[in-house]
């Protein structure tokens, strides 16, 4: 099941990816703007991670460039339909801002984040997901 909500969302974003206009017909300071943020690669949590509903976990990652934005930990919880079709959830943060600079965070668990599959993310505060830093998909068991 993970693998088949793994191969989902690479397709999604594969669609994504090739549904967008090419760079020439996108104006270049919006385009710069989004690619100011991907500052950081996530060393831990990776894909295939599996953490318990409660706990603490310590977040790392490696600075790859100047962030541009204040950064936050997000959870986006991610199942399939009995179609098997991916479904996402509702896309919530940690009221913690991330000290990107530091290298990792501490990031404790509570009654907040049931047993499923998440896309884990570290991004500036947004409405949505799509203007992340990196992301990891996660199961929380």
């Amino acid at each position: 099941m993970m693998l088949s909500i793994v191969f989902g969302l690479v397709l999604f974003l594969i669609s994504l990816v090739s549904a967008a206009p090419p760079s020439s017909t996108v104006p270049s300071d919006k385009h710069e703007a989004k690619e100011a943020n991907k500052c950081l690669e996530l060393t831990y949590p990776s894909n295939g991670t599996v953490w318990d509903t409660y706990g603490t976990y310590d977040v790392t990652w490696t600075v790859t460039g100047e962030c541009q934005d204040i950064n936050y930990v997000y959870l986006l919880p991610v199942s399939q339909d009995e179609d098997g079709e991916v479904v996402f959830g509702e896309l919530y943060h940690m009221e913690e801002a991330l000290d990107i600079d530091s290298g990792h965070f501490p990031l404790n668990l509570d009654s907040r984040e049931v047993e499923g599959n998440y896309v884990f993310a570290v991004g500036p505060k947004v409405d949505d997901w799509s203007d992340y830093s990196d992301f990891a998909v996660i199961s929380i068991a």
